[in-house]
């Protein structure tokens, strides 16, 4: 994806629920596996920093967290501003998602907890709903 795709991808997905994975590799040069495997422990928006330390793995029609094939690849990014404002309003939405899942369940918070995301997975798509560590 060229420059002039990307802009327009991001234009047209400034919206969207998933914005905040569509900006981060665009933005940092993170592959899909290592957006999809962050978790908010790893995010650190006061610094503007991220650190990769998982990613996500297709395995056999499997998704399941794996680490990085080389040590360069853990590392700490330097995150742009517009993604820490991205990360943090997909942080107030995710948790907003999980309110919503609890009323609708009308079950007890520890309860609701279970189906939502014991992870706390900072990028969560129907993707990764049934992830194995």
């Amino acid at each position: 994806m060229d420059g002039a795709e990307a802009k327009m991808l991001l234009k047209a997905a400034r919206d969207h629920r998933l914005y905040a994975p569509w900006l981060l590799p665009v933005s940092t040069g993170l592959r899909r596996g290592e957006v999809l495997g962050l978790t908010w422990t790893d995010v650190d928006p006061t610094n503007g920093q991220l650190r990769v330390r998982r990613n996500l793995q297709r395995i056999k029609r499997e998704l399941i967290f794996g680490t990085p094939k080389t040590r360069r690849s853990v590392r700490t990014v330097s995150l742009p501003k517009r993604c820490v404002a991205a990360l943090t309003a997909h942080e107030v939405t995710q948790t907003q998602e999980r309110a919503r899942r609890r009323q609708q369940a009308a079950a007890p918070p520890a309860a609701a907890e279970s189906f939502s995301d014991p992870r706390k997975l900072a990028i969560r798509t129907d993707l990764n709903a049934g992830v194995r560590s």
